[in-house]
């Protein structure tokens, strides 16, 4: 499941139509895959913009410098909020920990915030500054000194596409998250510096990030299908094989039955009128000759 199809369907449940995208020009390339017609309203935040940057997407909000502080500023001021704002930062623990905060401010509250890279698959990619090919950097850590000392909202975690983290305000992510991150762990947590982090990420990732599959996060959001429901889907099914098997019967008797039909009224037409030519030899052999010599005496 990829970071724009989690979006569409947090859209989908809750009835989301805005959409604020923050992102640098290496980092997000989701704008232009977000479902135009459920989000109506789309608007891009990018940082760190060289001046030729182009991909044939609007870019509302732009900058070439390595903060986007004074375009969140700006947006700010605009009193616009979103249904859903996505954050793919820039990876260095400052940028990542500025965007999300910035995030919580420009997020209805009754919206989500979705967080690219929570999850990164190794150590090898969680260098803290910028090195080319794969790299998550630390935005792990700035995700979750964010939702570990928060009590007012809720997060939890789709282990895809290097990891999504989604937050809320209010509770409506509280069934997705089986629980919140045992105390003693957050303690531990806490006491470890930036270096020391990922080690012990990469041991207890499960609980720090309340994890869970796509398959969860589609089933926890819609709700299973219930078994009676998938018999009785069955059962229509079936009937509906049964009907179609009846109709060609059907189709194929009437079928059968019109050639029948056919065959025997071209027998009877031939039974009543194949005399007529008899008829017609006997009447100008003999009856003809007998009226004209009447007539003629």
């Amino acid at each position: 499941m990829r970071k724009y199809e989690m979006a569409l369907l947090l859209a989908q449940r809750y009835g989301y139509t805005s959409y604020l995208e923050i992102c640098t020009s290496s980092t997000g390339f989701t704008f232009s895959q977000v479902d135009k017609q459920q989000f109506s309203r789309r608007v891009r935040l990018m940082y760190n913009r060289p001046p030729d940057f182009s991909d044939g997407e609007p870019t509302d909000f732009f900058t070439e410098d390595e903060s986007g502080e004074k375009l969140f500023g700006e947006l700010a001021q605009s009193g616009e909020k979103f249904d859903v704002v996505f954050i793919d930062p820039f990876h260095t623990y400052a940028s990542s920990l500025r965007d999300i905060v910035y995030g919580l401010q420009l997020v209805k509250r009754d919206g989500v915030i979705l967080i690219h890279d929570c999850f990164p698959p190794n150590a090898a990619c969680t260098a803290p500054e910028y090195i080319p090919g794969e790299w998550c950097g630390v935005t792990f850590a700035a995700y979750l000194d964010t939702v570990l000392f928060r009590k007012d909202i809720h997060y939890v975690t789709i282990d895809s596409d290097y990891g999504c983290g989604i937050i809320s305000m209010d509770n409506r992510l509280a069934h997705l998250s089986d629980s919140r991150t045992a105390d003693d762990l957050v303690s531990q947590w806490s006491a470890l510096n930036l270096v020391q982090k990922y080690p012990f990420f990469e041991e207890h990732h499960t609980q720090l990030l309340n994890l869970i599959s796509p398959d969860d996060f589609r089933e926890r959001l819609f709700g299973p299908l219930i078994p009676d429901t998938l018999e009785k889907t069955k059962n229509d099914l079936e009937a509906v094989q049964r009907d179609l098997l009846h109709t060609r019967i059907v189709l194929e008797h009437t079928q059968n039955s019109l050639k029948t039909i056919q065959h025997t009224t071209t027998w009877r037409m031939h039974e009543r009128f194949h005399h007529i030519s008899l008829i017609n030899k006997f009447y100008l052999l003999l009856v003809a000759p007998i009226k004209r010599w009447m007539r003629s005496a």
